[in-house]
């Protein structure tokens, strides 16, 4: 029973601190739906790097909070956007331009990179 109990709490305590991710301020909602765009933001933990404590941004102001998430998606109007991310003291920002039905993913990795792939 004390087994039970132990293993429990010990579960209970490592939930307890994973984060999902956190919606800080709602991206632009899209005006014409039929002209939105699909937009996948993928914070890229691939190099080994301690890559953590990351905000996404959208003309400079904080959209997302990672937790342990890894990836966030929204749908937004075209147009052009200063998408960027803060991790620590750092702020990395980068010009985007969004076309009408496209569907794209956004790398965010360290070292201020930010790639672009339109699927």
């Amino acid at each position: 029973m004390t087994n039970r109990i132990i293993g429990y709490l010990t579960l209970t305590l490592i939930a307890g601190c994973a984060t999902n991710g956190t919606i800080i301020n709602p991206p632009p909602e899209p005006t014409l739906p039929q002209d939105s765009a699909k937009i996948r933001i993928h914070r890229d933990v691939s190099e080994g790097e301690v890559f953590d404590d990351v905000t996404f941004t959208i003309n400079e102001e904080p959209v997302y909070q990672f937790g342990d998430t890894s990836d966030f998606t929204f749908i937004t109007d075209p147009g052009d956007y200063l998408f960027g991310y803060r991790q620590g003291g750092k702020h990395c920002s980068a010009d985007v331009q969004i076309d009408a039905g496209g569907s794209y993913v956004f790398d965010l990795k360290p070292g201020c990179i930010i790639d672009m792939e339109k699927e």
